[in-house]
């Protein structure tokens, strides 16, 4: 789509094994550098598609060499593919531009020691990943936790300063295996730009009150809280522009909206126009 036209440039994929499809919803990424098109990863078919804007697109293919199924993969540099998955504690992996796997870097997963590794597993399937623009960064925010990650390339990380932390609440089931113990979504997407990473917050705060996806939690490359946009519409979905707009996907009806952003970076409740 085009934001300030708002029309549609191009239509593209269809499920199914050939040049141009994909096996389930592919995870977009754009690759550093690269204007001319849009980077789709088939976690089924080990795969990453390139389908340009053009109103007949073109598909270009590159094939991972590493057969390890993973539920995010996306361009985090010029010649960097990162896929994130739930094998243990080696959940990073970085591929290079023909495919072939560069390195691997550990992550804990959600939850202590105690709890099973199968429900742990489990619980830190639920992510979104996103890139620094420029390359070299990238961030994972946690559905099932108030969890912000900011990764480089080089196998660093730390965590986001996050106003309502949460390592997930796990609990013993019915049948005395750990699980989940409550379905909350904490972080429900995020978006970068190489000064900020911007987090859609639908989770608990401390005292219990849930946010229906209303709170944009802002944070610099180092981990910082800058601040905490108020939304006036549930978003499902956002993105940013330059650190002046944001967009989001209405929560209530099949919209777009589009808000300007405050340059301060205390806490601001932004309006849309």
């Amino acid at each position: 789509m085009h934001t300030t036209r708002q029309v549609e440039v191009a239509t593209f994929g269809r499920k199914g094994e050939g040049p141009g499809d994909f096996g389930g919803f592919p995870q977009l990424s754009l690759r550093p550098g690269d204007s001319g098109g849009v980077w789709g990863y088939d976690e089924r078919q080990f795969r990453m598609t390139r389908v340009t804007h053009d109103s007949i697109p073109r598909v270009t293919t590159l094939r991972l060499e590493y057969p390890q199924i993973a539920f995010w993969g996306g361009w985090v540099g010029p010649t960097r593919i990162a896929q994130v998955g739930d094998f243990d504690t080696n959940r990073v992996m970085l591929v290079d531009t023909v495919g072939v796997l560069h390195a691997m870097h550990t992550v804990p997963l959600l939850g202590p020691d105690s709890v099973g590794i199968e429900a742990r597993r489990n619980a830190a399937t639920g992510i979104t990943v996103c890139a620094d623009p420029a390359g070299g960064r990238f961030a994972i925010s946690y559905v099932a936790a108030g969890r912000v990650e900011l990764h480089d390339t080089a196998g660093s990380h730390q965590l986001a300063a996050v106003p309502f932390p949460s390592n997930g609440d796990f609990g013993r089931g019915k049948e005395g295996k750990w699980t989940l113990r409550t379905p909350w979504r904490y972080y429900a997407g995020c978006t970068a730009t190489s000064t900020a990473v911007y987090a859609l917050f639908a989770g608990h705060t401390d005292d219990g009150h849930t946010i229906a996806a209303r709170q944009v939690h802002r944070f610099a490359w180092d981990g910082t809280l800058l601040g905490v946009l108020q939304l006036d519409h549930p978003a499902s979905v956002v993105a940013v522009s330059g650190d002046t707009l944001l967009y989001t996907g209405s929560a209530e009806s099949d919209s777009i909206i589009r808000y300007r952003l405050p340059r301060a970076v205390a806490l601001s409740t932004s309006r849309p126009h």
